[in-house]
């Protein structure tokens, strides 16, 4: 985050910022405003309170940092933490020092992980809180620890609170590895009791947001703004018309609308293989996922056995949704990369079953081929033969075994080695990645410094793409107005705003042109 000084990558974080500072100053959420329809924002309710439309776990967890002026900390000490979790689950596999901290750096020195986690969006809690209830169920099946059943419970209780698709995804996984950990009753009953708890508040939250224990401010923005923006296929019923449209907020609506229509049920294969490709990609280097397929092997050890029903679960729960940025598979990776470490480490300790073996080499080779670009249909019509071949000669002499293990180990090991060479060239490219609106972004910050002194109301006036982009929202806006208090231009209509604030000067900026102008009785607009 150095490099972009901390500015928000996407809309929704300045959301998420403006939630965790309302829970900061012991609020859940700000009261209804005069005017609202000046103050509305992408990902923003205005009514019937001032607040982000998001669960309140991922703003919980800044909160306290954003108290202390310094919201960037918890990302970037969450993005670590969700490393050093990966390397204790790859202890708990028995896999020795290097190879566990192999998947740590996987994890972190990942180019679109490092571009895209540790920001202000909640995917980084989620994995963070996913990955604390893997670690802690693997322990509570191997100590017998009702203490950290409830840990891990209580970790998929925040991630119930922060992501529901997670904490679904999570939870299925946690049931599997209590079954066949056969944990004891009283293991059940503290894990799931967390839960029980965190939907309570969940819906004490929305009573208290909403004023409907039954509806989150998630529905009620698709309600008052997009239908579209949720799960389902195809395009949304005609009878489900959102009653606000605002211009400035009309492009991000129309996008919502479009994607939807375009993501039907018969594509659903299509938009997984396109998914599952984007997911790879998080690896420094793609052909790390033979390591992932590999570490199936290790199916039954109750960290595997968590991580490949939470990657998959998850992967097809978020199918149901039509949005698929690249941030969304962060969730998704820390899985299939503890999926990766025990791979390596069933390749490197030596696998005694011939058609593994040979399957291994065969995938390995397939690998390469990629990190060659050699073509791909040499490469298959080879790997089938090497695969016919060494199966069969595996099977009848007894010594083949022990040399074609050796040949998986090293090539593994090659395949980490090549990946640990990739990682820095990766991560120096995130120095230079910028958001094409990072610009916009930052002038817009140094004017609102620039005005604090002047107790400006300012006015904002732009394209509708120009206008996303802007941080539109007001922290503290009704209990501690902010300097200055931003709104929307609505032409005539701005003099009823600045009625409510006599004391403030009214101003405009045009953010296409990027000037500033007084208004008053007589100012030309």
């Amino acid at each position: 985050m150095l490099p972009r000084q901390a500015l928000p990558f996407v809309t929704d974080e300045f959301a998420y910022l403006l939630q965790a500072d309302t829970f900061a100053h012991g609020a859940l959420s700000l009261p209804a405003l005069r005017s609202p329809e000046f103050f509305e924002a992408a990902q923003v309710l205005v009514t019937p309170r001032y607040m982000a439309k998001y669960l309140p776990g991922n703003a919980l967890a800044i909160a306290p940092f954003s108290a202390l002026g310094a919201p960037w900390l918890w990302p970037c000490l969450a993005f670590g933490a969700c490393a050093a979790l990966i390397f204790l689950a790859g202890r708990q596999l028995g896999a020795p020092w290097p190879i566990a901290a192999f998947g740590a750096a996987a994890f972190s020195m990942s180019k679109p992980g490092v571009l895209m986690v540790p920001t202000y969006l909640s995917h980084c809690t989620s994995t963070l809180a996913a990955l604390g209830a893997l670690v802690l169920a693997a322990r509570a099946v191997r100590l017998r620890s009702a203490g950290s059943a409830a840990g891990a419970g209580a970790c998929v209780a925040f991630a119930l609170l922060t992501r529901p698709y997670t904490a679904i995804a999570c939870g299925l996984a946690l049931a599997l590895v209590f079954l066949v950990g056969r944990a004891s009753s009283r293991s059940w009953r503290f894990a799931f009791a967390p839960l029980i708890a965190a939907a309570a508040l969940l819906c004490a939250f929305n009573a208290a947001t909403t004023g409907s224990w039954r509806k989150s401010a998630w529905q009620l923005y698709a309600e008052q703004y997009s239908p579209a923006d949720g799960p389902g296929f195809g395009p949304v019923p005609p009878q489900a018309v959102a009653p606000r449209r605002p211009a400035h907020l009309r492009w991000l609506l129309d996008d919502y609308e479009r994607d939807r229509v375009g993501y039907l049920l018969p594509d659903l294969p299509h938009h997984a293989l396109v998914r599952a490709d984007a997911l790879v990609n998080y690896f420094p280097l793609r052909a790390l996922v033979v390591l992932s397929l590999l570490g199936l092997v290790a199916a039954a050890q109750p960290p595997v056995a968590f991580a490949l029903a939470w990657l998959l679960a998850l992967f097809g729960l978020q199918l149901t949704f039509h949005a698929s940025p690249p941030q969304y598979h962060a969730e998704e990776y820390a899985p299939l990369v503890v999926l990766a470490v025990a791979g390596l480490h069933a390749a490197v300790r030596g696998l005694d079953k011939p058609i593994l073996l040979a399957l291994l080499i065969s995938a390995q080779l397939l690998a390469y081929s990629f990190v060659w670009n050699v073509s791909a249909l040499p490469a298959l019509a080879l790997i089938a033969l090497l695969f016919s071949l060494g199966t069969v000669a595996a099977l009848q002499r007894p010594r083949l075994p022990a040399f074609a293990a050796a040949v998986s180990r090293y090539g593994s090991l090659l395949l980490a080695v090549a990946a640990c060479l990739q990682m820095p060239q990766r991560v120096a490219e995130v120095g230079g990645a910028r958001s094409p609106h990072d610009g916009l972004r930052a002038r817009f910050a140094a004017l609102r410094e620039e005005l604090r002194p002047r107790h400006a109301l300012l006015f904002v006036r732009g394209t509708p793409q120009k206008m996303l982009e802007l941080p539109l929202v007001n922290l503290g806006l009704g209990v501690r107005d902010p300097e200055p208090i931003v709104a929307v231009d609505l032409g005539p209509r701005d003099a009823e705003l600045a009625a409510q604030y006599p004391d403030r000067q009214p101003l405009l900026l045009d953010a296409d042109a990027w000037t500033v102008q007084a208004l008053g009785p007589t100012a030309t607009r």
